[in-house]
Formats: structure tokens, C-alpha cells, sequence
């Protein structure tokens, strides 16, 4: 229906079927079109290419395209692929041969639309949109507001998130399509994220500011029968709702799948869960170390004759959150060639076995990975180093035969090359102690930079042992620009880490996480609330 919309959008032509997008006002089209489908409809074309883009258009809506044969074999798909040429994408053809963008930039320069040279590779604004005065830095309206024809575009620029997640895993997940470039609605209640209140020492709500940079915060009622129609009045303007409440939550605020779309037909809804939606322990209440020793990471970490030893990073709640990132960006994608969402579930305690499939090799799916420590092979291993410091240590992982003499030869010691006892890697491991007591006499004498710097030149993949700290004052990092200082309206400057993708055709600015209900006013009325209704809202505590 999508595409038929925009097809008709294009063509002069009248509608010759009783298509119910023929009947939408033009309005209502333009907020139902994906934003591809929106470049299509805004692109300024002459008559003569408008039949052919129109013509595509309608055939993707119909499914009369390239992935109609997915059912049958990937070879006759493929063959299909290759000769459906009259199915290729018209910008293709025309862009090769010089007819797009005939007209002038100066043609589409009071309606800023798309205008796309007979050169060009990408569309470009000819001029700034019009900035909303409700479009907040961060959100996508602005985004398209500030930047030119030459800058970067965010790459998500377009999706809407309906964000009603708590603590980590589910924020990390919208945190990351947030500095993706989409526009993330943090849905709060009148009490907040309870991840607000872990607070560090200094006073600082540092977990928040970790998890929330890229957000937008509105304050809703759910427990209220008002507050929960009024986000189901807000679902169809997003395209993707994201939640990581405990078991039977959202079942209890009746805000179920079925429920959201009814109100959004095609929406992306996803769900986050500690052991998922069935099973036996599907209605077990999860954190991320829970998660973590039911994917199996706590009987891998420690010593052997050590018990199961908790890992320090939180990959079952950012791990998760990034894999459901990924989910949510692929059904958008997905949503761009049909106009449908769907719903998608991801496990904790699964997401964390996408870890977990690198030890125990030897004995796959027959028994367990036993704990080793630090020591993973001959020269692989934790060295202490000059300083005597909780964390001066040197780790240093030999893989290779050229990575094993490059080690002997950086210590100061080529002549273990051709030492019996290391000829081989059956005599490395049985004198592993006595190598290991050769390169701590070495380490001991440098401190864990110094060691790092002459190991790593000379090929052998190794690492000091950064402390959290360190990661803030690191050379390395700081050169890179891994943290940023952000200015928040009450806390004053703020320290947080940038996402570590670094896309060269994707410009999102780091924005400082919202205070509780920052932006209730402002997202409704962009979503064309009256101000006298928002302000009742506000009277009767609907909002906050």
C-alpha cells in the first residue's frame, strides 16, 4: 500500500484500481511512506522519468520484484536476479545516462526537495529543511534541519523509536540507534528509569549518562488508563517499539504486540528478555551476571581450582542490547521493501552463548570447558611488570610460530628458538612454567607501557592491562576521541564514551542523556497534540 501511495505520488496518471492508499490525504501518505519511499515521492523528476520510476514503485508494492522467487532455489533466484532487468532500480539507468537531475538545483530550491545531478552518487539537500521548533538536537527532523548538501547524513535518519526500556540491556539497544542517527523517545514513568538512581560516588547519575546519550525523555502514566491510550495514540507515528520489562509486565499494562498492532500495523516491536518468552524459566526475573552464568561465561572465568568466577564486563546486557540493535536495523531494512514490521524476541542468556563458541572446541557439545586462567598456551599468559600496581600487568597471546621467535627475540633471548624445550609445542607446554619465569624476569624490568611498546612492534600481539581509568587518560584513546565532555543543564560538564563505530557517511553528534520528562511537551506537540490538550494531560498527572 506503501508504494502504491508513492507510485501515485510520482505518476500523472489516474488510479485505475480502488486502492485505499488512492484515498489517503496527501498528509497522511507522506507519514505512512518509509523514508526511502519518501525520497522517491519528494524527488524532483521530469514527466518523461516519472512513468518508469512510478511503474518500479508499483511493482515493488506488489511484489513483483526480485525477492518474489525467495522460496525457490538460491540458483533459479539468482538467475532471476540477473535477468529482471526491467525490475532494476530506475535511478541506476537513468543516473548512468545522464537524464536524472536534468533540471537545475535552483528548480527545487523553495520546496527543499531532493534534486540528484546528472553526477551525483547519493542524494543531497539542495537546502536545509525547515526545522520544526519542537526537533530537539539529536532527533532526526533536526539532523536534516542542519546539515548541507556536502555533510553526512545519519544513517538511521528517519527511524522512530518508541523507547520503554530500564537499567542496561534494553537502553544500550536504543542508545545505539540512537547515536545511529534515530529519533529515541524514552518512555519514563513519573518515578523515572531506575537505572536513574545508581548513582556514583561523587553524585553523579554516571550509569544513566552511560546508557541514555542520544535520547529523548517523556514522562507517561502507563498505570493510568489515559496515559496508556496516549501512547497507543502516539504508536503510529514510530516505527519500531523496544521493551525490556521484567516477566508479565507489559502483559499486565495490556501493551502486547497484538495490542500495538492494532494501533500501528506495521510496526517493529521488540522484546528483551532474560530467558525469553517460553521455556521453563521464561518467567525468571533476570539481571546481566544472571544471564551470564546461565550462557555459561561464570564456569569458563577463574582459576581450575577456583570456583566459577563472575566476568567483569556486562556483555549479557550490552551484548544483548547490541544484537537487538542489529535485529531492529535489519527489520527496518526489511520494512523499507515490504511496509511491514514484525515482532522479534531475543533472550539473554541466549545472546550471551554468541560468546561462548570459541572454548571448548576440543570437546564440543560432549562436556565441559574447563577454567584455566590467565594461562591459555606456552607464552600466553598474565606477567607482572615495573611499578608492583594492582593492574601493572603485561598480557601477551602467542598464536603463530613467527609470533613465538618474535617473543624470544624481543626478550633478549633468540637462543629459546632452537631450545629443546621450546622446539616443539608439547615441550612449551611442559616447561611452560620455566618460560613463564624467563619473560616475568624480563617484564619486571620494564612497566607494562614500555613492554607493550617493544612486544607490539616487533609483532607479538599483546596488551598492557588497562584499568578504567587509564581508559580516559590513554594517548591511544584520546587521540581517537573515545570520550567526550558533554554539557548537561544540571550536572554541568559530563564525561561519556562515544559509540566505537566510526562510520565515514554517518555524522550523529553525541548528545548528553536527557533529564526525567525533558522533552514530554516538546515530542507530543510535534506529534501535533493541541497545547491546551497537553496541558490537561499535565493537570491530571497523565504526564510529567
Amino acid at each position: 500500500m506503501f508504494w502504491a501511495a508513492n507510485a501515485l505520488a510520482l505518476s500523472a496518471a489516474s488510479p485505475t484500481t480502488a486502492d485505499p492508499a488512492t484515498t489517503m490525504k496527501p498528509s497522511t501518505v507522506m507519514k505512512r511512506m518509509t523514508p526511502l519511499s519518501r525520497f522517491v515521492a519528494n524527488t524532483q523528476v521530469d514527466a518523461a522519468k516519472e512513468p518508469t520510476i512510478a511503474t518500479w514503485v508499483r511493482q515493488r508494492s506488489s511484489g513483483q520484484n526480485e525477492f518474489s522467487t525467495r522460496k525457490t532455489t538460491r540458483g533459479r533466484r539468482l538467475q532471476k536476479m540477473r535477468q529482471s532487468t526491467a525490475l532494476k532500480s530506475p535511478w541506476a539507468s537513468l543516473r548512468k545516462s545522464g537524464r536524472l537531475g536534468a533540471s537545475s538545483a535552483s528548480s527545487g530550491a523553495s520546496s527543499g526537495r531532493f534534486v540528484v545531478g546528472p553526477d551525483a552518487t547519493r542524494p543531497a539537500y539542495d537546502t536545509p529543511r525547515q526545522r520544526s521548533p519542537h526537533a530537539p538536537p539529536g532527533s532526526g527532523e533536526y539532523h536534516r534541519a542542519s546539515r548541507s548538501g556536502g555533510d553526512r547524513m545519519p544513517a538511521l535518519d528517519g527511524m522512530r523509536v518508541l523507547d520503554m526500556t530500564q537499567y542496561e540491556a534494553g537502553t544500550s539497544c536504543t542508545q545505539l540507534l540512537g547515536w545511529l542517527g534515530a529519533d529515541v523517545v524514552k518512555i519514563e514513568s513519573p518515578r523515572g528509569d531506575p537505572g536513574r538512581g545508581v548513582v556514583a560516588a561523587a553524585g553523579l547519575p554516571q550509569y544513566f549518562l552511560n546508557y541514555n546519550s542520544n535520547k529523548r525523555s517523556i514522562v507517561i502514566d502507563l498505570a493510568s488508563e489515559e496515559g496508556r491510550d496516549l501512547l497507543l495514540r502516539m504508536a503510529p507515528d514510530f516505527d519500531v517499539f523496544v521493551e525490556n520489562y521484567g516477566p508479565g509486565v507489559i502483559e499486565k499494562l495490556n501493551l502486547t504486540y497484538d495490542v500495538m498492532k492494532e494501533a500501528n500495523p506495521s510496526i517493529i516491536y521488540a522484546r528483551l528478555k532474560g530467558f525469553g518468552l517460553s521455556g521453563p524459566y521464561s518467567g525468571f526475573p533476570s539481571y546481566d551476571w544472571v544471564a551470564q552464568a546461565a550462557g555459561g561465561t561464570f564456569s569458563v572465568t577463574g582459576n581450575a581450582a577456583g570456583p566459577p568466577t563472575r566476568p567483569g564486563p556486562t556483555i549479557g546486557d550490552s551484548g544483548t542490547g547490541a544484537q537487538l540493535a542489529l535485529s531492529i536495523t535489519a527489520a527496518y531494512v526489511q520494512k523499507q521493501r515490504t511496509g511491514e514490521g514484525q515482532f522479534i524476541e531475543i533472550s539473554m542468556q541466549e545472546a550471551v552463548t554468541l560468546f561462548m563458541r570459541t572454548l571448548g572446541l576440543r570437546t564440543w557439545g560432549e562436556s565441559p570447558q574447563e577454567r584455566t586462567g590467565n594461562a591459555r598456551g606456552p607464552g600466553t599468559d598474565v606477567y607482572p611488570c615495573k611499578g608492583g600496581g594492582q593492574n601493572d600487568y603485561l598480557f601477551v597471546m602467542v598464536v603463530t610460530t613467527a609470533q613465538w621467535d618474535a617473543f624470544c627475540t624481543t626478550i633478549g633471548m633468540p637462543e629459546l628458538v632452537a631450545d629443546p624445550r621450546f622446539e616443539t609445542q608439547r615441550g612449551r607446554f611442559e616447561h611452560g612454567a620455566e618460560f613463564y619465569d624467563i619473560v616475568k624476569e624480563w617484564t619486571l624490568e620494564r612497566t607494562k607501557y614500555e613492554a607493550m611498546k617493544e612486544l607490539g612492534s616487533a609483532g607479538v600481539p599483546c596488551s598492557a592491562t588497562f584499568d578504567t581509568y587509564e581508559l580516559f587518560t590513554d594517548p591511544h584513546l584520546t587521540e581517537r576521541g573515545l570520550v567526550e565532555e558533554l554539557d548537561h543543564p544540571e550536572l554541568g560538564t559530563v564525561k561519556v564514551m562515544r559509540m566505537p563505530a566510526l562510520l565515514s557517511g554517518s555524522d550523529v553528534p553525541m548528545q548528553v542523556a536527557p533529564m526525567l520528562g525533558q522533552h514530554t511537551r516538546e515530542v507530543l506537540a510535534g506529534l501535533d497534540f493541541a497545547e491546551d490538550e497537553i496541558a490537561a494531560l499535565f493537570d491530571r498527572g497523565v504526564i510529567g
